[in-house]
């Protein structure tokens, strides 16, 4: 199944028997969820900025072939300036709307700051909705790609640009938060990348890392080490732009640049 939510975003998902293992109210799909609805509230909030996009793969040549489904905004950037022109983009600009949602976002700031949301989360409201400077895409892939798991595997990339300081002190707070769930955390060199590794006993919770401007968090470390070689240049494994159903797919809304 492919779906074209509007201009330059895209969700994914081939048919899979696999796709039926992943429960919602699994910790994988909490996670998953959590990330839709952080997209979600990007894309009616943060309306900014100008930054160029890191010189990297982008996440369908990330992702291995067996992906079962994915979400995907190829620029975020461009995808809100291009709803500024669509006919909801005109109404939030109309003068009559516009002092409701500027009374609206202050009373979101106000509940953010009246609850310390910015010291749970590690950035201010302002930050969080700028995050975003590039692609965003969350994904689940079929767990034999990378083991015998029963869940499927999740795969977040957020390219952040500039704001790696603030993606690292939200980073800080998650593996504070998860660690205080009786987690241990490690970090692992691979190659010249680092991997921050959060475990529960012999299950991995989330491996993540920065590079390039670009935060990546997953459910499994060879999922993030796959990620890796693939950046560097030196995986051969077929990825999801290899997929030939799913290049024929997207082809006509350009899913795979």
């Amino acid at each position: 199944m492919n779906k074209r939510l509007s201009h330059g975003c895209h969700m994914f998902s081939p048919s899979s028997r696999r796709a039926s293992t992943w429960r919602a109210g699994s910790s994988a799909g909490r996670l998953f969820a959590s990330s839709c609805l952080a997209l979600a509230a990007g894309t009616v909030f943060w309306f900014a900025t100008t930054t160029t996009l890191a010189q990297r793969p982008p996440a369908p040549k990330l992702l291995p072939d067996r992906t079962i489904a994915y979400i995907r905004v190829h620029d975020t950037r461009e995808f809100l300036a291009k709803h500024e022109r669509t006919q909801i983009g005109r109404l939030l600009k109309d003068e009559k709307v516009r002092p409701f949602l500027e009374d609206l976002f202050a009373s979101a700031k106000t509940l953010f700051e009246e609850r310390e949301l910015q010291e749970k989360v590690g950035a201010s409201l302002e930050q969080l909705l700028a995050l975003p400077q590039g692609e965003l895409c969350v994904a689940l892939v079929d767990p034999a790609v990378y083991g015998e798991g029963e869940q499927p595997v999740w795969i977040g990339v957020m390219e952040v640009g500039k704001n790696t300081t603030v993606a690292e002190s939200i980073l800080a707070k998650v593996v504070e938060q998860i660690e205080s769930e009786d987690a241990s955390k490690s970090e692992e060199a691979f190659g010249e990348t680092m991997l921050t590794v959060l475990k529960q006993g012999d299950k991995t919770v989330v491996v993540s890392f920065l590079k390039e401007g670009t935060l990546v968090m997953t459910s499994d470390l060879e999922a993030a080490k796959d990620i890796v070689l693939t950046w560097d240049g030196v995986s051969e494994s077929r990825k999801l732009a290899d997929n030939r159903k799913f290049v024929n797919i997207m082809r006509r809304s350009r899913g795979t640049k």
